[in-house]
């Protein structure tokens, strides 16, 4: 493609450039000669521009014999011009034509990153869709509580005799008929504590009836999870031994006073940053969530733990260092 790229337009103007040394004056020609090493270059990289350069000080060393010039002083600084501009656009190019080559692979591989991540979700549907044990999703909160079903099976609709639109409503506290009680909210804790449990229980169907079974459970990570920012706070210092946030002000004036500290540490030139700022009030003031949906179908990511799972981590490694 680029040899065929060269010849299509090199050629014609290499030969202009040569014929033009019969009727143009010596200055022409070595202005001329600059967007032929240009044009070579940004055809062919560096090889090309050498190799207009190389060519350009050919013709116009021919205009410079036929003008019968005595100096030879501008002709080789006018050679070297040539041969420095077609090194320094040839590797220019040649780095923009790497670069592109390597985006469009980082595009092919994403592209069949993706394809590959779609084939396992349909797998993936395929597996869970027509297995013959009941399979649910759910998530849990930060107080290893159940929250609604995510997805549900044909099995676990014709074990409990609801439709699937009706258990994406419910919570498994909803169809939870455990002898013992408590039960849910312990093997919970401990799923999230160890990652896996396996226990037995009673599930209540729709009509009522009691459904002696075997539960395997385990953690995973389905989906980004929002985090209720103050009541994440305030359990995580409990769990650390510290005594809780009880002290609440208007926005506005926490904005202000961050805003007074800020004016202080500048003013005063102190070291660190102020405990309070107005950016800092004001993310402390709102709840985040943060969606991953693009970068799970884009790049296939997927977080390697979940809120509950990180918050234990962080909270063991600091039991660590105290």
């Amino acid at each position: 493609m680029r040899r065929s790229r060269m010849h299509t337009i090199i050629t014609p103007l290499v030969v202009a450039y040569a014929v033009a040394v019969l009727l143009v004056p010596l200055e022409m020609i070595q202005v001329l000669g600059v967007p032929v090493v240009v044009a070579g270059a940004y055809v062919a990289g560096m090889r090309g521009g050498v190799t207009a350069g190389l060519w350009a000080v050919i013709v116009s060393g021919a205009a410079f014999l036929l003008s019968g010039a005595g100096h030879v002083g501008p002709y080789v600084a006018t050679a070297v011009g040539y041969i420095v501009i077609g090194l320094l656009v040839g590797l220019a190019v040649d780095d923009f034509t790497g670069q592109r080559k390597r985006l469009q692979k980082a595009v092919e591989a994403a592209r069949l990153a993706s394809r590959q991540l779609e084939m396992s979700q349909r797998r993936y549907r395929l597996l869970f869709e027509q297995g013959a044990d009941p399979v649910y999703l759910h998530g849990l909160d930060h107080d290893a509580e159940p929250t609604s079903f995510i997805a549900v099976n044909d099995a676990t609709c014709g074990l409990l005799g609801y439709t699937r639109e009706e258990l994406l409503g419910l919570t498994p506290r909803a169809i939870d008929a455990a002898p013992q009680p408590g039960q849910l909210r312990r093997m919970m804790r401990v799923l999230l504590r160890e990652g896996t449990v396996r226990y037995e229980s009673v599930r209540r169907a729709r009509d009522g009836e009691l459904v002696p079974v075997e539960i395997a459970s385990s953690l995973t990570e389905v989906e980004g999870e929002p985090v209720v920012l103050w009541p994440w706070i305030s359990d995580f210092l409990a769990r650390m031994g510290l005594p809780p946030i009880r002290i609440r002000i208007p926005l506005g004036l926490a904005r202000g006073a961050g805003g007074l500290l800020v004016a202080i540490y500048r003013s005063l030139r102190l070291r660190g940053e102020p405990p309070l700022t107005p950016f800092l009030a004001s993310e402390l003031a709102q709840d985040h969530y943060y969606d991953i949906s693009r970068a799970r179908r884009d790049f296939g990511y997927c977080p390697r733990f979940s809120m509950a799972q990180a918050t234990e981590r962080t909270l063991a490694a600091l039991a660590e260092t105290r």
